[in-house]
């Protein structure tokens, strides 16, 4: 019903976005870098707010989260971390 307006801003249902994300999503085959990777979406997110999530220490984190940046999954931005999205 809303579509019916385009001059109204229209935001995706959450669970619409989630299955776009993560069909954009590049895969990670590391099990160990998969316990942080999972929490990075298009959204920033911290190191801490991974480290609640994942249970792993910052320093655990701070590494994997290295590693992602430098082999290109994940992108540092102002409030943190976000994933690298494939090219359509």
């Amino acid at each position: 019903m809303i579509k019916e307006f385009p001059f109204l801003s229209y935001k995706q249902p959450l669970k619409q976005k989630t299955m776009e994300l993560q069909s954009n999503k590049r895969v990670c085959n590391n099990v160990k870098y998969n316990e942080v990777y999972q929490w990075i979406t298009e959204e920033p997110i911290s190191v801490n707010q991974i480290c609640e999530k994942s249970k792993l220490s910052i320093t655990e984190i701070n590494n994997i989260v290295l590693m992602l940046e430098i082999e290109g999954y994940i992108e540092r931005v102002p409030g943190g971390y976000i994933c690298i999205l494939e090219k359509k």
